[in-house]
């Protein structure tokens, strides 16, 4: 396929290199790495769930393309499954969400957290009608607005997403059994609650609490909000699992300790000095 920027699949393709990330495991426990496994396991169904999240027609065309490139087995099928897998879509995020696929449209600015034939003006009519909780679900980062008869309605994420979500609760709390960190398990355990209930907060205070000496660490749950270009309010799931680099980090913790003696030499009035300033903790990491 020749797009409007004149460039084939291939031509897309070659923009970018294949690079294997590896890290050292052998610091783990044996049930930091069984809890790897889950976490892995986890990654694929948030990553589903972000398929259903971007568009309507995400998860149908991504079966299509994985059946045609196995079953058919041309080089072109194998690059267009490839750059959907890549960019997440059908759409070409370093040419301005061009479309790679014919019979695909422009990216939908709503998403599918809201209906595509929602407009701005719908939704804040729609807003004025409701009290104040469900005011505050339809701006707030984990609900999606579905169409229904005619109106608009409310369907939290952990009934949206049930199907992606209650597999992946179970594989936390599994995961949250193995690990040799119980700051990180109590993370894994509360995020894993969060699926299920829908309140996230607890489990983005755990987060924040992980020790500086856990040899793993995750952000696995909705987090960012540019996918929705209508208000950039909804979180879309990722997961990143990572394993510190301990050696890496002792290397960082000359910059970390200095802050102090930098905020003292700033060119600025001595009011504005930071006389509390607690050097925040930055680690390595092996993604």
């Amino acid at each position: 396929m020749i797009s409007s920027s004149g460039l084939s699949l291939h031509e897309r393709l070659s923009n970018y290199k294949l690079t294997e990330l590896r890290a050292d495991l052998s610091h783990l426990t044996d049930g930091d790495k069984q809890a790897l496994v889950k976490l892995a396991d986890v990654s694929d169904l948030l990553n589903s769930a972000y398929y259903q999240q971007i568009w309507t027609g995400a998860p149908r065309l991504r079966q299509q393309l994985t059946q045609e490139a196995h079953v058919n087995g041309t080089e072109e099928a194998r690059e267009r499954l490839t750059l959907f897998e890549l960019f997440k879509g059908p759409w070409d995020r370093s040419f301005e969400n061009e479309p790679f696929i014919d019979s695909v449209g422009p990216k939908p600015k709503s998403a599918n957290v809201y209906p595509e034939s929602m407009t701005k003006e719908e939704f804040t009519a729609w807003v004025d009608t409701l009290g104040e909780a469900e005011r505050k679900r339809a701006h707030g980062f984990y609900d999606v607005v579905k169409r229904r008869e005619g109106g608009l309605e409310l369907a939290s994420y952990a009934d949206e997403y049930r199907a992606h979500l209650e597999p992946a609760a179970r594989l936390m709390r599994e995961a949250a059994e193995l690990v040799s960190d119980e700051s990180f398990a109590r993370f894994l355990r509360l995020r894993g609650d969060a699926f299920e209930s829908n309140r996230y907060l607890e489990s983005e205070v755990a987060w924040l609490n992980i020790s500086h000496t856990s040899a793993l660490e995750a952000a696995v749950g909705p987090y960012e909000t540019y996918e929705d270009e209508m208000f950039s309010a909804k979180a879309f799931f990722e997961s990143m699992v990572h394993v510190r680099d301990f050696e890496g980090t002792k290397m960082l913790d000359k910059f970390t300790s200095s802050l102090e003696l930098v905020e003292r030499h700033l060119p600025i009035p001595e009011q504005y000095r930071n006389r509390e300033l607690v050097p925040p903790p930055i680690v390595v990491v092996n993604q």
